[in-house]
C-alpha cells in the first residue's frame, strides 16, 4: 500500500513555501512541482503540464530574460504545426544523413518482430503494468498431462539407465521403440492429428523428469517438439502437409529432425550456404539441393528431414527475381543425393547428433513447408519457432539440472562426514546448498510464469531469449557448486556417479538455439530496443516512408520522453517508488516498487545510450550486454514476484525464505548490473553519473543476501520441509534400489534414523572411550564393550554399508577401462 510519510517531506516543501513570506505566486509554483512529481510518476502529464513545470521552476529561481526567451521558443513549437516546419524537417535530414537511428534489414525486421511483445515492452519503458502482470495466474496442469507424467514418463525414466546410455552411445531400442508409440514426438502435435496436444508447461515437466534421469532421453523427447518440422508444420504447413506428415510424426512413424547449422552458419543462421535452384522440369517446378549441415540433433536416425537453404530462381519462374532467400522445405531421408548417418560426438553425451549432405538431389517445389507461397520466408520462420527451444526445452532442462542438484546436496551432505560431522553442518557448504536451492526455486517461478504467459497469446522472443541465455547460466553455475561438494566422488565416471551426466552436458545447453554470448550481447537489448521501445523504430520507418507527421510525433516523443525520464529518475529514487501505480497492490507492494524505481531508471539509461551512440548503439555489444542484463533481471524478478503473489498467503508464508534469499539475490544483481551502465553509459563529469550512483548507493535497489537467511535455508533444506518436497517432485525417483540417487536418498533416510547410534558412538571416542581407528571397528568394540544394544549395533553396521556404497566410487581393470572410452 502507499506509505503516506512518504509525503511528509513534499508537505513540508509546500506548508513552507506558502506560510512564510512566499508570495501566492511562488506557493502556487511549489504546489504545480508537487503535483508534477507525482503524476509524472503515473506518466500522466500532458505537453502543456511540462511547460507549468519548468515555468514555476524558472520563477522560483528568478530566471533571466534569456532564460525565459528559451522557455518561450520551446513553448510556442510545443504546437505540432509549428515544431514541424521549423525543426522536424531539417531533424530528419539530419538523421538520414548521419544515420543517427539504428539500419534496419530486411532479415532484422523478420527475426526482431517475429512473435510479440509482452510485459517486457512495459518494463523496458519505464512503465510496468502490475495489474496485467499480476493477472498472469500460473494454472495446474490437466489430468490427462498428469497421469502422463505419473505413466509413460516415470515408465520410460527407468528403461533408460544413464551408465548403459553412455556405454552403448544410445538408448535401447526398446526404449526408442517405446518413445515411438507413447508418442512423445507428439507433444505439440493436436489431438486430431493423433498427437497429444499437451501444454507448455506439460512439455516442460516432460523434459525435467527425463533430464533428472538422463539426458539423452530428454534432448531426444524434447528436439521435435521444439524447433523441428512438427512446429513449423503446424504454423506454416500446408492442409494437404499436416494432413499426411503430422500423423505420421505424432505416432513415430517418422523421426524427425531439422537442418540448420553449417560450418560458416552458426549463431548467423542467415548466412546459411546450403542452396536450391529452382527449374522446371516438363511442367512440374523442382528444387536442386545442394546441403552441408552439423549439429543436427537426430539426423543420424531421421526418416523426414527438414532443410533449411537459400532458394535461388536464376530463371524468374516465380516473377520474384533470382534471390528468393532462406526457404525451408521437407525431404524424405531416402531422397536420391542425400547422406545420413554419421554421428558426431558432442562431449560424449551420446544423443544423436550428426551431419547431414546431400549433392545434387532434386525434390519437387511442393517440399517447401507451406507450398511454393512461402518460398523465402524461412528466416521469418525460423525466427518464430526458435522461441519454443529458448522459451520451454532449454529453460526446462536448466530447471531441471538446478531441482536435481538441490535433492543431491540435500542427501549427500547429511551422510558425508569429515571432521567428525556431516559437511551440511559446515557454513561454507550452507552457503552452497543456499545458492543452490534459491536457484532452483527462482527458475522454477519464473520457467512456471513464463510458460503460463506462452500458454495464453504471449509469444515474446525477447523474454524466451533472456529465459534460455540465463537459465543455462545458472544450470552451469549450480552444477559447478554441486560437483565441488561432491568433489572426488562427482568427478569419478561410472554407474556410481549421479553427476557427471548433467557436468558433461553444460556446455550443450549454453551452445545450442543461438549461442550465449550472442544471446546476452545482441539479442536481449538489440531485438527489445527495436521491438519494444516506443519511438526508435516508429522513427525509422517513418523516415523510410517519408512520412514527417509520423517522424514528428515520435522524434520529439523520444526528446521528451529523455527530458522527463531525468525528473522521473530523481522522483522515482528518491521516493523509494512510492509514487508509482505499484502503491495500489498490497500483495508484493514492496518488490513491485523496486522493480519500478529500476525500469524507470533503464528506461532513462536507455534512452541515453541512443542518443549518445545514435545508429551504432547496437553494435556497442560491451554496453549491450551490460543493458541486457538489466532488463533480465527486471523481467525474471517480476516474473518470480508475481507467481509467488498468485499463490495462497498460506503458501507464501511456508515458502518464505525460499522466496526471500532468491529474489534478494536477484535484486542485488540487479542493483549490480544499473551500477555497470552508469558506469560505463554517463560521462564521468555529467553531475547526472555522480548523482545516480550516489543515490544508488545510498538507497539501493538490493543488497547482498544475509549470512543468517542462507544458513536459514540451508538448514531448512536439510531438514526437507514441504516446500523442498513441492520443489523437488519433478525428480525422477527410480524403484530400482540400485539406482545410484536412489541409494543415495536411501542412505540418507536410513542415517537420519541411526543418527542417535551414530552419536553415541562418536561422544564414546570423543571420551577416549574406544580405542580403535576405522569406523567399523568403533561400531564393533562398542557393541562388545556393551555401550550399544545388539539392535542398535545392527543398526550403525547398515549404516554405514549404506553410506560406504553411496561414498564409493567406480574403478576399472585396464583392458575394460580402455573399452569404456
Amino acid at each position: 500500500m502507499f506509505n503516506y510519510l512518504s509525503l511528509i517531506p513534499f508537505v513540508l516543501l509546500v506548508y513552507s513555501a506558502s506560510f512564510s513570506q512566499a508570495s501566492w505566486l511562488e506557493s502556487f509554483s511549489w504546489i504545480i512541482i508537487f503535483l508534477g512529481v507525482i503524476f509524472l510518476g503515473l506518466r500522466r502529464l500532458h505537453f502543456i503540464a511540462y511547460y507549468m513545470i519548468a515555468g514555476s521552476i524558472l520563477l522560483l529561481c528568478n530566471a533571466t530574460s534569456f532564460a525565459w526567451g528559451i522557455f518561450t521558443f520551446f513553448a510556442v513549437i510545443g504546437f505540432p504545426w509549428v515544431r514541424q516546419f521549423i525543426l522536424s524537417v531539417p531533424l530528419r535530414a539530419i538523421f538520414k544523413k548521419f544515420r543517427l537511428i539504428p539500419k534496419v534489414s530486411k532479415s532484422d525486421k523478420e527475426a526482431i518482430f517475429s512473435g510479440s511483445t509482452w510485459i517486457e515492452k512495459g518494463l523496458f519503458n519505464g512503465e510496468p503494468n502490475f495489474k496485467a502482470i499480476s493477472e498472469n495466474v500460473v494454472q495446474e496442469i490437466h489430468a490427462e498431462e498428469q497421469a502422463f507424467l505419473d505413466n509413460e514418463v516415470e515408465e520410460l525414466c527407468e528403461m533408460v539407465d544413464e551408465w548403459d546410455v553412455w556405454q552403448e552411445r544410445d538408448m535401447s531400442s526398446e526404449a526408442w521403440q517405446f518413445i515411438r508409440e507413447k508418442r512423445f514426438f507428439g507433444l505439440i502435435i493436436p489431438k486430431k492429428y493423433g498427437g497429444l496436444e499437451f501444454s507448455t508447461k506439460a512439455q516442460s515437466l516432460v523434459i525435467q523428469k527425463l533430464a533428472t534421469k538422463n539426458y539423452v532421453a530428454a534432448i531426444s523427447v524434447m528436439v521435435p517438439n521444439s524447433l523441428g518440422p512438427g512446429e513449423l508444420l503446424l504454423k506454416y504447413g500446408t492442409e494437404e502437409q499436416k494432413n499426411y506428415y503430422l500423423p505420421r510424426l505424432a505416432k513415430g512413424q517418422e523421426i524427425p529432425c531439422f537442418g540448420l547449422t553449417e560450418i560458416f552458419a552458426g549463431s548467423d543462421a542467415t548466412s546459411v550456404q546450403s542452396n536450391g535452384v529452382l527449374f522446371k522440369e516438363g511442367d512440374a517446378l523442382k528444387i536442386r539441393l545442394n546441403v552441408e549441415k552439423r549439429y543436427i540433433t537426430l539426423a543420424p536416425i531421421a526418416t523426414l528431414l527438414g532443410i533449411a537453404f537459400h532458394l535461388y530462381d536464376p530463371e524468374n519462374l516465380l516473377g520474384r527475381g533470382e534471390d528468393i532467400g532462406i526457404t525451408c522445405a521437407l525431404v524424405p531421408r531416402d531422397t536420391k543425393g542425400f547422406i545420413v548417418g554419421k554421428r558426431h560426438d558432442p562431449m560424449s553425451v551420446p544423443f544423436s547428433n550428426g551431419p547431414i549432405h546431400a549433392e545434387n538431389a532434386i525434390v519437387d517445389a511442393s517440399a517447401i513447408i507451406g507450398g511454393i507461397e512461402q518460398a523465402g520466408n524461412g528466416w521469418k520462420m525460423l525466427s518464430e519457432c526458435l522461441a519454443a527451444g529458448r522459451g520451454i526445452s532449454l529453460p526446462g532442462l536448466s530447471t531441471a539440472s538446478a531441482k536435481y542438484t538441490t535433492r543431491i546436496l540435500a542427501s549427500y551432505t547429511q551422510i558425508r562426514h569429515q571432521f567428525g560431522t556431516a559437511i551440511g553442518n559446515f557454513e561454507g557448504i550452507q552457503e552452497v546448498i543456499s545458492d543452490v536451492a534459491s536457484t532452483a526455486y527462482f527458475l522454477e517461478s519464473v520457467n512456471k510464469y513464463t510458460l503460463q504467459g506462452l500458454d495464453g497469446s504471449a509469444k515474446p522472443p525477447v523474454i524466451t531469449a533472456i529465459n534460455k541465455y540465463h537459465f543455462t547460466e545458472a544450470c552451469r553455475r549450480v552444477v559447478n557448486q554441486g560437483m565441488d561438494v561432491l568433489g572426488g566422488k562427482g568427478i569419478i565416471r561410472g554407474p556410481k556417479n549421479f553427476m557427471s551426466g548433467n557436468y558433461t552436458a553444460i556446455p550443450i545447453a549454453i551452445t545450442v538455439e543461438g549461442a550465449n554470448i550472442l544471446t546476452r550481447t545482441v539479442i536481449h537489448y538489440g531485438q527489445a530496443l527495436m521491438l519494444c521501445h516506443q519511438h526508435l523504430y516508429p522513427i525509422t520507418a517513418a523516415i523510410e516512408e517519408g512520412s514527417l507527421l509520423k517522424f514528428d510525433r515520435h522524434a520529439w516523443g523520444f526528446v521528451r520522453e529523455f527530458l522527463s525520464g531525468k525528473l522521473r529518475v530523481l522522483a522515482f529514487l528518491l521516493t523509494r517508488g512510492y509514487i508509482s501505480p505499484s502503491l495500489w497492490f498490497r500483495s508484493g507492494a514492496k518488490y513491485y516498487r523496486r522493480i519500478y524505481i529500476a525500469s524507470v531508471l533503464f528506461n532513462f539509461l536507455s534512452n541515453m545510450a541512443v542518443l549518445l551512440y545514435g545508429g551504432s548503439v547496437r553494435q556497442k555489444e560491451m554496453l549491450t550486454s551490460k543493458m541486457a542484463d538489466v532488463l533480465s533481471w527486471l523481467y525474471m524478478l517480476t516474473a518470480a514476484v508475481a507467481y509467488e503473489y498468485g499463490k495462497s498467503p498460506q503458501k507464501r508464508r511456508t515458502s518464505e525464505i525460499y522466496f526471500k534469499v532468491a529474489v534478494e539475490d536477484g535484486f542485488n544483481r540487479l542493483q549490480e548490473a544499473l551500477l555497470s551502465v552508469v558506469r560505463n553509459i554517463v560521462p564521468f563529469a555529467n553531475p547526472w553519473s555522480f548523482l545516480i550512483k550516489g543515490i544508488l548507493r545510498l538507497l539501493p535497489i538490493g543488497k547482498p543476501v544475509l549470512d543468517k537467511d542462507k544458513i536459514r535455508l540451508a538448514k531448512t533444506v536439510l531438514k526437507k520441509d514441504e516446500v523442498f518436497k513441492e520443489l523437488t517432485k519433478s525428480v525422477f525417483t527410480s524403484k530400482n534400489l540400485n539406482n545410484p540417487v536412489t541409494l543415495l536418498e536411501n542412505a540418507a533416510s536410513f542415517n537420519e534414523k541411526a543418527s542417535h547410534v551414530m552419536d553415541e558412538i562418536h561422544k564414546l571416542k570423543k571420551e577416549k572411550k574406544l580405542t580403535k581407528h576405522t569406523t567399523v571397528e568403533q561400531i564393533e568394540e562398542a557393541f562388545k564393550l556393551s555401550f550399544i544394544s545388539e539392535e542398535d549395533y545392527k543398526v550403525a553396521v547398515k549404516n554405514y554399508q549404506q553410506i560406504f556404497a553411496v561414498c564409493d566410487v567406480d574403478s576399472y581393470e585396464p583392458n575394460v577401462y580402455a573399452k569404456n572410452r
